[in-house]
């Protein structure tokens, strides 16, 4: 299953579906009243998910050597369909303060997207905590969708949203979890 995924609206003359965009927990149940069991299964489920194959994908930073004996490092491994592969920021040029702990999936057409899902990495060093979500009408400007924290913990998480019409979605990380002390912010991973 894809590590990061978007959920789309596709918007017909009658009807709005919805669509999940693939990449906070006690956050979102604020927003949504949802209980935590529901919103946990919200997450889990990519019946909603805009397809892989009609994004392409880039990363502000990427580990493209040391980290393929663990399959990890490219970007292109949050969205392989493989839980035992995860994309992994770079192992020396990692800070999320840098700014560069983001992914960005551009999409085939314009899509109303109302939600970002994400699969933290099986590692527990460089998590996701943070976050923020831009989209982009035209491919240029971006406006901010939406930004909180996710908890420290396994399993899908979803950030929802207004649906707003985007052809571009970034999700940033601006803190990361790690299981050693000293990687804390110092790696993203998905």
């Amino acid at each position: 299953e894809r590590r990061i995924d978007m959920m789309k609206k596709s918007i017909s003359k009658r009807q709005m579906l919805k669509r999940t965009l693939a990449v906070v927990l006690a956050l979102a149940m604020m927003i949504t009243g949802l209980p935590v069991t529901a919103l946990a299964e919200t997450a889990a489920d990519s019946s909603k998910d805009y397809p892989v194959a009609q994004m392409t994908y880039t990363a502000g930073s990427e580990e493209l050597t040391k980290g393929l004996q663990w399959n990890e490092g490219p970007v292109r491994f949050a969205f392989d369909e493989n839980e035992a592969t995860l994309w992994h920021s770079d192992y020396e040029k990692g800070d999320v303060s840098n700014g560069n702990f983001w992914v960005e999936m551009k999409l085939a057409e314009a899509t109303y997207v109302d939600a970002v899902r994400y699969l933290p990495g099986r590692t527990n060093n460089g998590d996701i905590g943070g976050y923020k979500i831009e989209g982009t009408a035209d491919g240029e400007a971006w406006t901010l969708l939406t930004e909180g924290t996710w908890e420290d913990a396994d399993g899908w998480k979803i950030a929802e949203f207004e649906a707003v019409e985007v052809v571009g979605v970034r999700l940033t990380a601006t803190s990361t979890y790690s299981k050693y002390e000293q990687n804390v912010n110092g790696f993203a991973n998905a």
